[in-house]
């Protein structure tokens, strides 16, 4: 199994697009793990727990994961948003997580763009939607009208700044437009 770790930017902010062209480019066989470039997985392990994943996924084709900071809770660690800068802090809650968890996946209805793993198969027949804000939410949907199931892995935990030090970061979007 091949994976590619990949964490696009678009200079002209059409993430979708740039989404698209990088995962075009790999072979069919393989399994793409994006995220964020404001993500940062807190364990030198972190790739060996990505393939654990994907051995151990079930009946799921589109896999994100737990987080600090997100708009929406489902995917937040005792679904509450950390103001907590600490990296230690974090490191403990991934660590304890992966021991409390491992590769446990509950099913979702969606999951936020940070962090989405799945077989480029899905990606053959799902891409993602060109100048679109709302470019995860759309392939979750898409995904799911196709058949896919989506899920969060419990026991993997990335950092997000998610607009870290804005006073309003659940509104505070200028960075994507």
């Amino acid at each position: 199994m091949k994976i590619h770790y990949i964490t696009p930017f678009a200079l002209d902010k059409n993430i979708g697009k740039e989404y698209n062209a990088r995962i075009s480019e790999l072979p069919d066989d393989a399994w793409i793990c994006l995220r964020d470039q404001d993500t940062l997985p807190l364990s030198p392990y972190f790739g060996a727990r990505v393939a654990e994943l994907i051995e151990n996924r079930g009946c799921y084709s589109l896999i994100g994961c737990m987080t600090n900071r997100l708009r929406s809770s489902h995917q937040l660690h005792g679904r509450l948003f950390s103001e907590n800068t600490d990296i230690k802090y974090h490191m403990d809650i991934s660590e304890e997580r992966w021991m409390n968890f491992h590769t446990k996946i509950v099913p979702a209805q969606s999951i936020a763009g940070m962090f989405m793993l799945f077989p480029k198969s899905l990606f053959n027949e799902v891409q993602f939607k060109e100048n679109s804000l709302r470019f995860d939410v759309q392939f979750c949907i898409d995904a799911a009208d196709k058949g896919y199931k989506i899920g969060i892995a419990q026991g993997v935990y990335l950092f997000h700044m998610y607009r870290l030090g804005s006073p309003n970061p659940y509104n505070d979007i200028k960075h994507l437009l």
